[in-house]
């Protein structure tokens, strides 16, 4: 779905630009969350 390594990501939760809930050691984003995500970050691909 994203080409975004994981860092990339917990990097990105960490700044505040995606939610997500912390479970233990690992984080879940939810579908809406990654939705509003990649709206707000789309290309066009040119």
């Amino acid at each position: 779905m994203f080409a975004i390594s994981p860092k990339t990501v917990r990097k990105l939760i960490t700044t505040g630009k995606m939610k997500a809930v912390k479970i233990g050691i690992e984080y879940r984003i939810s579908d809406k969350e990654l939705e509003r995500f990649a709206a707000e970050n789309e290309t066009t691909g040119e």
